[in-house]
């Protein structure tokens, strides 16, 4: 793969607005719908775009054609000429659109009299953004691959960057695709420079490569399939598994030691990587292994399994739910409405904004509840197996809650215990209570 470093980050700048338009939306002062019919453009993450190098090539020649002809225009030739229209050109640059397939493209020129090649990259981004059928374009769901190219060159006698970017998708192929970097200026994504060459991915019994000179990689499969996917080699090999049933996963590997990810993704047991963030607003189900994880979702709903090890699960925006499984763990719900099940042993569960449950069933340990809000709409979910026969919310706070130093403990016995930190009343616990 010989895409260069701007051109990586054009692509995770695409990616990047995919995960999250109206973040993008926001970062640039725009509208997702200026100039759209209402709803054509909503703020729900599409899947991310992978690298592919002969839709890069079909791109490179036509912003070679803009500098060398003088002409911006998407078609190299009249515009009754079908046969030069993009779609045309990615099929004479040998891709193939086999069964249900689409293309798309989009073009730009920018001076660099007065900017760095990489103040292009992020102004012919801007400039697409703004307008609505270059960001329809962009955004469309059903695209799977683009090819980026940019070219420096002369148009009408300025020093410009021409910027090309050609979309498409066909048949039933999908990707894990990402980028492997160091992120050395410490700003959660990918930078120019940072990316990191020779890491070799594979799919088990598919697909292998080894991320590029700027760190970008691809991957193929099959759109519905689950997959493996390992990363690196020995003792240092990471494994994971995800699925491809809502099209192509983002899997980026920063700092040796961090995966930022779109798409369900378990690790498995062995993995020398244990940490895992959601990128962007995906809904992004993140299972951990028997690791100490920390598991942090995005600004949709996520599901986070701590699974065995004392792990840290971070719910983001979202309404999300948090399972923590074996061991003493530490359950933060962040904003939204969310679930929190610690699981064995004792944990730390933290709410956060909004009405959060928290659920103890048998067996459970000895959970800590940090900011229990009864203003807020808090509840707690209890397991009925946790006490002998058949008791109302109100026998289970009757007999079973005290108020204690520091808050109000529920002690069922046999080290299942749900202490309320700075909860000083029994008062309107009863109607907080749900039994299962």
């Amino acid at each position: 793969m010989t895409i260069t470093a701007l051109e990586q980050y054009a692509i995770e700048l695409v990616n990047r607005a995919r995960l999250d338009p109206l973040a993008e939306a926001r970062r640039f002062g725009f509208d997702l719908n200026a100039g759209l019919s209402p709803g054509t453009i909503d703020g729900t993450a599409r899947q991310v775009l992978a690298p592919n190098e002969l839709l890069a090539a079909a791109a490179n020649r036509h912003g070679e054609w803009i500098d060398s002809t003088d002409t911006f225009s998407h078609y190299e030739g009249s515009a009754t000429n079908s046969y030069y229209d993009p779609g045309d050109r990615m099929s004479m640059a040998g891709y193939s659109f086999v069964r249900s397939w689409s293309w798309g493209e989009n073009i730009a020129l920018v001076d660099v009299e007065t900017r760095s090649a990489e103040d292009a990259i992020t102004a012919m981004h801007r400039n697409w953004l703004f307008s609505a059928a270059h960001r329809a374009a962009m955004f469309q769901s059903d695209f799977r691959e683009l090819g980026y190219a940019q070219v420096m060159g002369r148009y009408s006698g300025m020093d410009v960057s021409i910027g090309v970017q050609n979309f498409a998708h066909s048949g039933t192929a999908a990707f894990v695709t990402g980028v492997v970097y160091n992120d050395r200026n410490g700003d959660a994504s990918y930078s120019v420079g940072e990316g990191r060459s020779g890491i070799g991915l594979r799919i088990l019994d598919g697909d292998s490569t080894t991320s590029a000179e700027a760190g970008g990689y691809a991957l193929g499969g099959t759109l519905g399939s689950t997959v493996t996917l390992q990363i690196g080699y020995g003792a240092d090999r990471t494994l994971l598994r995800t699925s491809l049933v809502d099209g192509n996963v983002k899997v980026d590997v920063a700092n040796g030691n961090l995966l930022r990810v779109a798409g369900d993704v378990t690790l498995l047991d062995g993995s020398a990587i244990s940490n895992v963030t959601a990128l962007g607003r995906s809904e992004s189900d993140l299972t951990g292994n028997g690791a100490a994880n920390v598991l942090v979702g995005s600004g949709a709903r996520n599901v986070l399994r701590g699974e065995g090890g004392n792990d840290v699960l971070r719910g983001g925006a979202g309404w999300d739910q948090l399972r923590g499984g074996a061991g003493a763990d530490v359950l933060d719900g962040g904003g939204g409405n969310d679930r929190l099940n610690g699981g064995a042993g004792n944990d730390r569960l933290i709410g956060g904004g909004g009405a959060d449950g928290f659920v103890l069933q048998t067996g459970g340990g000895a959970d800590r509840i940090v900011d229990f809000r009864l203003a807020h709409g808090d509840w707690l979910q209890l397991d009925d197996a946790l006490w002998s026969g058949t008791l109302t919310a109100s026998q289970v706070v009757g007999r079973h809650a005290d108020i204690v130093s520091g808050g109000v403990l529920f002690d069922f016995g046999g080290g299942d215990r749900l202490f309320l930190q700075d909860v000083t009343t029994l008062n309107g616990l009863a109607a907080a209570i749900d039994i299962i």
